[in-house]
């Protein structure tokens, strides 16, 4: 019975080699898809790529952060829920809804909240 279940399990690893080695082409070939230097097309691509899968409302620029989003996107390495569900924990911390997480968005008790909000570390 064990000998099966090993034989099974060598068999399914030599047969998905082929497809490690074919995904892991597809993630350089995504990787390397704009080398040094953007042109206009793959900038333009870039802006319609982030702006179709709503990390970007923005047609002029594309920030570091939706573009590694984007590019996790591509490589499938996460989908739109799973960023959908990080988006959803943000606004939750993000007490002022301003799109950043800063000492005004802690929940602490008064003097640490107020030593942090004049500036002074807490650690």
């Amino acid at each position: 019975m064990v000998g099966t279940v090993l034989m099974a399990k060598s068999l399914s690893d030599i047969a998905g080699l082929p497809l490690e080695a074919r995904r892991v082409r597809n993630e350089e070939k995504v990787l390397r898809q704009y080398g040094t230097r953007l042109d206009v097309d793959e900038f333009r691509e870039i802006l319609l790529y982030v702006n179709s899968v709503g990390l970007s409302t923005s047609h002029t620029s594309c920030t570091k952060t939706e573009f590694v989003l984007s590019m996790l996107l591509k490589l499938e390495k996460v989908d739109r829920d799973d960023i959908s569900r990080c988006a959803e924990v943000f606004n939750s911390l993000d007490v002022h809804a301003d799109g950043r997480l800063d000492a005004g968005d802690l929940r602490l008790p008064d003097d640490v909240g107020n030593r942090l909000r004049r500036g002074n570390t807490v650690v």
